[in-house]
């Protein structure tokens, strides 16, 4: 089980990340030539699109020379009302990508948040969008759309191969993909009932006394919840102790109870690093987390 970890407003949630991938194929028109002309050159005269990269493209300026841009977008949006997400396509934002090919990679890190809604623009050129944990593979060509968890391994491979190999990109061959890309809110009621995938875990951090940016949210909240499962363990100890020291046997076996619980913790959070099956292999590991270390971190907590 892959679990995500992203921001929510002052909080640090945590949810499963979902195994289902929607997939589909839409009546899109091809883009104008000159459209398809001005991507190409700013594909060799602006960027280094080498085997494996996925890059940023301009919308702006490609929007006013797509005169078909808000049929493929309105094709989207039916789509994903029949996929039972209505309204989610307007209020997500857009941008428009290029690959070629893709390494196996997660976006959760930075998008944990949400799932990805993409529409394939380009023609099939022998490439399969590849999901290795759940072994699905999504040919791609013009008017393939597809929906799925930012925090599912995924890459852009060959077909009929195995993986990515860098060997299978030659420069004198047409590999590139363009395609428009939505962040869809995992926390949106309709994008959560469809992926089955935010769910709380009993171990979701609270970050509300945590300020600064973002990123020194999530890490200030980390070292806040280290020290309330410290202190808590710690204070677990300390009253074991004035419990046992109100008992006959003193003293000694009060400190004795506070030793126990003060290594019970140590032990439990120090096994983290060398715990079989703890980090999800698929996912790129460290931090992605399987059901042994949410156990392990579960155990870590005070009573």
């Amino acid at each position: 089980m892959l679990i995500s970890y992203f921001a929510s407003g002052d909080a640090i949630r945590s949810r499963c990340v979902s195994d289902i991938v929607l997939s589909g194929m839409l009546d899109v028109p091809a883009p104008p030539a000159r459209l398809l002309a001005d991507w190409e050159r700013e594909i060799s005269s602006r960027m280094v699109l080498e085997p494996g990269d996925v890059e940023t493209m301009p919308l702006p300026r490609a929007r006013a020379r797509w005169p078909d841009y808000t049929r493929c977008v309105q094709a989207v949006s039916d789509w994903t009302c029949t996929s039972g997400l209505p309204g989610v396509l307007a209020a997500s934002d857009v941008a428009l990508m290029a690959c070629r090919g893709a390494r196996y990679h997660h976006d959760g890190a930075q998008y944990g948040g949400a799932a990805f809604c993409n529409l394939f623009l380009s023609e099939d050129k022998g490439l399969d969008l590849h999901f290795p944990s759940l072994g699905h593979r999504i040919p791609l060509s013009r008017g393939t759309a597809v929906i799925f968890d930012t925090g599912q391994p995924h890459g852009v491979i060959q077909r009929g191969s195995n993986g990515f190999d860098v060997a299978d990109f030659p420069p004198d061959q047409d590999c590139v993909q363009i395609f428009l890309t939505w962040e869809l809110p995992i926390e949106d009621a309709h994008v959560a009932r469809a992926k089955g995938s935010l769910r709380r875990r009993p171990f979701d951090l609270v970050a509300a006394a945590c300020g600064g940016s973002p990123a020194e949210r999530r890490t200030g909240c980390c070292v806040r919840r280290f020290r309330l499962l410290v202190s808590g363990r710690l204070s677990a100890g300390m009253t074991r102790c004035r419990a046992a020291r109100s008992s006959p046997a003193g003293d000694g076996l009060g400190v004795l109870g506070a030793l126990g619980s003060t290594f019970s913790f140590i032990a439990t959070f120090t096994i983290f690093p060398f715990a079989p099956g703890a980090w999800e292999s698929a996912a790129g590991g460290f931090p992605a987390m399987t059901i042994v270390s949410a156990f392990l971190f579960q155990g870590c907590q005070a009573p």
